[in-house]
């Protein structure tokens, strides 16, 4: 299982009806921020999660993990030390295929287009998660979805594949096969890696780090062909890592050149494969972090790792996990932090040692003996609980919202994240829009106000007194204030704007240390990471303080 994560649901003005009404959606242009999100084949059926419960309207773009490549008639990892050591004969929907080495096939053809789901007809080709993924993009137009290939347990065989020219056109040319058949808008190659890392007994090479690059160069000549036969521009990313290691064994300002995006994976930067504790994914280097490599294993290192190798940073998306881990037998000592434990947690999520952000939101933090600390340098939770001595590394809306932050700050290009599944509630999805739609939401507020005599479609936006109304169908004449829960019209967001230009407070929105917001005429600002508390209830002891009137 890989985990890799983003890109960010983006307003775009559009003008309708002679220029009177604007409304914002996600676009594709070039300056729009990405929110990508991971979504595992397995999750459906193992987790019960679907692709209908994707949170669409915050996403631009979703990844489906994972498609395989087949190797003398079969697909899969033997290697003992994965998830699911197993071999299958290579198929499609109709069946077993014959294919030439190196070529994209399903995955797990199981969920990927037979399972059936209520609407569906037996007699349908296509239908499992990749026909749920099709209808997903009717429902909400803006969304593009893209084939992910590999993964940490089915990159074992890329080496291969890259290799010779032959191999490499195969896996060109069935890439534009693939999303032609199951109608993706590209591909997103996770190679894990390139020379060295990834599963012991992953074939690798020191030539790999040229054939990456010629890899990567024959798919994207085929699928720019494709995207002019079809009408359409193809993407084509890649999932990097960010270990040093991985600059060294790729040609970084090659492959920006050819690909849409990098997204990094910068998580998984400490875990329980080591005895000492540390951050999954801390954001800046903590000084006083005594685990290996604590300098340059964390968001902004690996972030500037890959600007010095030639990638342009509007082609940089940060990857953000939606799980953590955990120890137990830690010392106690600094709250458990960077301590040494006896080894893994024997609770967790779906496995021991591993916790979805859902789960630890539920039932850990600051319960069942559990407390809630904050790294301050590197921007990131911790929980420990001393009776047991468990310490579990993890992200949350606050350590989320610094991140979107740091994209945001520094003119990246998105988020992405692992996986969606991992947080059913939104509340960390939600932290990567509420940053960065932040210097949108004047447009939204530029809405125009509803007539009676106007006509509206799914998707437009109105104004009356003050608050935003989005409409779910056609309609003409009927009132959005009088709109029920079952209407056509249903609220989008409360319209307030300070005078300064200073947002007004809404109890949506999350705010960090130095935010200031207007609420009832007055300046306030945030002394650390808030949500929902009321700006004039907050006494002198509270997270908000008044600025002026």
């Amino acid at each position: 299982m890989k985990k890799t994560t983003f890109s960010v649901y983006v307003l775009v003005l559009v003008f309708l009806f002679s220029g009177t009404q604007t409304f914002a959606k996600a676009g594709s242009a070039s300056d729009d921020f990405k929110v990508v999100g991971y979504y595992p084949s397995w999750v459906a059926e193992e987790r019960g999660y679907e692709v209908m419960d994707l949170p669409a309207e915050q996403m631009t773009h979703v990844m489906y993990a994972f498609a395989n490549v087949c190797w003398d008639g079969v697909h899969g990892n033997l290697d003992p030390s994965g998830p699911n050591p197993q071999e299958w004969v290579c198929e499609d929907e109709n069946g077993p295929i014959d294919v030439p080495n190196g070529s994209i096939v399903l995955g797990d053809p199981e969920q990927d287009v037979h399972k059936r789901y209520p609407g569906d007809s037996e007699d349908e080709q296509i239908k499992g998660n990749i026909k749920q993924l099709q209808l997903l993009k009717k429902e909400h137009p803006h969304l593009k979805t893209v084939i992910s290939v590999g993964g940490w347990t089915w990159s074992n065989r890329l080496s291969l594949v890259a290799a010779t020219e032959e191999t490499r056109e195969n896996f060109a040319q069935s890439a534009v096969d693939f999303v032609r058949a199951y109608d993706f808008d590209g591909v997103d190659l996770d190679w894990e890696y390139p020379v060295s890392g990834g599963m012991p007994d992953n074939e690798r090479d020191p030539a790999d780090k040229e054939n990456h690059t010629l890899l990567l160069e024959a798919t994207r000549a085929a699928l720019n062909e494709a995207g002019a036969e079809d009408g359409k521009g193809y993407t084509l990313t890649i999932a990097s890592s960010a270990s040093p290691s991985y600059l060294q064994n790729n040609e970084l300002d090659k492959l920006a050149t050819i690909l849409d995006w990098i997204q990094i994976m910068t998580y998984d930067l400490n875990g329980t494969w080591q005895a000492q504790n540390g951050h999954n994914a801390p954001l800046y280097y903590d000084e006083d972090a005594t685990v290996p490599g604590a300098d340059v294993l964390n968001v902004d290192a690996a972030v500037n790792g890959h600007l010095n190798a030639g990638v342009p940073k509007d082609k940089l998306v940060v990857g953000m996990p939606f799980y953590g881990y955990g120890w137990t037998g830690c010392e106690p000592n600094n709250n458990g932090e960077y301590s040494t434990c006896t080894g893994p947690a024997d609770v967790g999520t779906w496995t021991n040692a591993t916790f979805d952000y859902q789960d630890l939101k539920d039932n850990y933090v600051n319960q069942n003996g559990y407390t809630r600390y904050w790294n301050e340098a590197s921007k990131v939770p911790f929980l420990f609980n001393a009776s047991e001595g468990t310490f579990i590394t993890y992200d949350d809306p606050e350590s989320i919202s610094y991140k979107a932050h740091f994209v945001k700050d520094n003119g990246l290009a998105g988020a992405m994240f692992w996986e969606a599944s991992n947080n059913r509630d939104g509340d960390l999805v939600n932290a990567i829009a509420e940053v960065l739609l932040t210097e949108n939401e004047n447009l939204v507020c530029n809405a125009g106000v509803w007539s009676s005599s106007a006509v509206y479609t799914k998707g437009d936006r109105v104004s009356v007194n003050g608050v935003i109304y989005e409409a779910k169908w056609w309609t003409t004449g009927e009132n959005p204030v009088d709109s029920g829960e079952w209407g056509v019209w249903k609220k989008a967001t409360d319209c307030l704007e300070a005078e300064s230009g200073t947002p007004s407070w809404t109890a949506t929105s999350i705010y960090t240390k130095g935010n200031q917001v207007v609420y009832e005429g007055v300046l306030y600002e945030a002394k650390w990471w808030t949500k929902g508390e009321i700006p004039s209830q907050s006494g002198e002891w509270d997270v908000w303080k008044k600025v002026k009137n």
